[in-house]
């Protein structure tokens, strides 16, 4: 099997390092950074993996980079979805991301393609990765076992120390995600809150315990109640991660409205981007951990599903607590909370692409796949001792039940 994989930074890195030690697939690498693929050449001299200097501006080397693969994956950014997807439709080949762009926050924009997909008799599996990807389909594996599912719940934990020590994810796309008003799928409709808004404390799974959760934007909301039965949908996170980023917004600092200083207009937004560090190097991140400057770093998600199983009202829950950043460093070295596990996530997904195709065609997200594919993601998962568990669950006491 062939195929592209569109932008090599922090996680496409770590998604071609996946890919070549754990399938016999051929592999394109494809970015407009000569030092983003010259780290790649570190994985030796292999006829499956080949590199590819091109700009996503470039729709003639995307063309050609892609018609004779059997799968392009988009890792680069959601804003050229679109354009992927219509070269891969084009010449009817399998298409893969990580998230949505969604221009007004509802509506996937991948999904506009599903019939045409169909038609094609290909795959668009999109939204791919730990958040939105894992929480989905463990979403999905959670409503399954309801006769009828009333709420679905993400819990996301995401910490550092100290606190924002490095950037998980690109500075531009993490302020775009806070600044925009986190979307809620209330008694059947679709609905907006302010960023923030609406904060708990949760009992998290150890080690973590209880934290303080706050509303924000997640693309799972935009998905879930398109594939899954259920009435009510929402998701909050927590953790030093999210308590930095609103503290940045609730200091100003995210306004986009314009000042005058020293005769200069300038909004606070456009001064914090330009002064703002770059995503740390996989060097950068080795550096930090090694001299301390970068103590530790989890991630952690948990899906909570409640509804009535056989006429009883019950809660279930799955959740997975990633290895630290420490404990990542010693398998994937440079890799850091988010990025390894999003794109070990994203690989065992595109692993089993051709199966999915030969049981599904059309574009979803991960909580559609079948029982058959998502015991064999989480059967890989396993192998790297990330281990999905799912219990019953009370606000006073918790039952383990399995680990899928």
């Amino acid at each position: 099997m062939k195929i592209a994989v569109i932008g090599v930074g922090a996680v496409g890195f770590f998604l071609c390092k996946y890919l070549l030690e754990k399938t016999d697939f051929a592999i394109k690498c494809a970015d407009k950074s000569i030092r983003n693929l010259k780290k790649l050449k570190q994985f030796g001299d292999t006829k499956r993996l080949t590199f590819h200097r091109i700009s996503v501006n470039d729709s003639s080397s995307l063309e050609k980079l892609i018609k004779d693969t059997d799968l392009v994956i988009n890792s680069a950014t959601p804003t050229i979805n679109r354009k992927i997807i219509e070269i891969a439709l084009k010449y009817c080949v399998n298409y893969q991301d990580l998230a949505s762009n969604l221009e007004d926050l509802i509506n996937p924009e991948q999904l506009e393609y599903s019939e045409d997909f169909k038609q094609k008799g290909i795959v668009g599996l999109i939204n791919t990765g730990i958040s939105p990807g894992l929480t989905n389909l463990i979403a999905g594996e959670l409503a399954s076992k309801f006769d009828t599912v009333e709420t679905i719940k993400f819990r996301i934990f995401e910490d550092q120390k100290p606190p924002g020590t490095i950037w998980s994810w690109s500075p531009k796309v993490l302020f775009s995600d806070i600044l925009s008003s986190p979307l809620i799928y209330e008694k059947g409709k679709f609905n907006f809150r302010e960023p923030f808004n609406e904060p708990e404390y949760y009992n998290y799974p150890e080690p973590i315990g209880r934290r303080k959760a706050y509303l924000v934007y997640g693309d799972e909301i935009s998905t879930i109640p398109r594939f899954l039965k259920v009435k009510n949908v929402n998701l909050k996170a927590a953790g030093s991660d999210i308590e930095f980023l609103m503290a940045l917004y609730n200091m100003g600092l995210l306004s986009d409205n314009p000042l005058k200083i020293n005769g200069v207009t300038v909004s606070p937004y456009e001064i914090l981007l330009k002064i703002t560090r770059r995503v740390a190097s996989i060097k950068d991140i080795i550096q930090k951990i090694k001299e301390g400057v970068l103590e530790e770093a989890t991630f952690g998600l948990v899906v909570e599903c409640s509804g009535k199983i056989k006429g009883e009202r019950k809660t279930l829950r799955g959740y997975l607590i990633f290895p630290s950043i420490r404990e990542l460093t010693k398998i994937a070295p440079g890799s850091t909370h988010v990025s390894y596990p999003t794109a070990f996530v994203a690989g065992v997904m595109a692993k089993f692409i051709k199966k999915i195709q030969s049981i599904r065609q059309g574009v979803f997200a991960p909580e559609a796949l079948p029982e058959s594919i998502r015991r064999k993601i989480f059967s890989e998962l396993r192998k790297e001792s990330f281990n999905v568990i799912i219990e019953e669950f009370s606000r006073k006491k918790t039952t383990p039940n399995q680990i899928l």
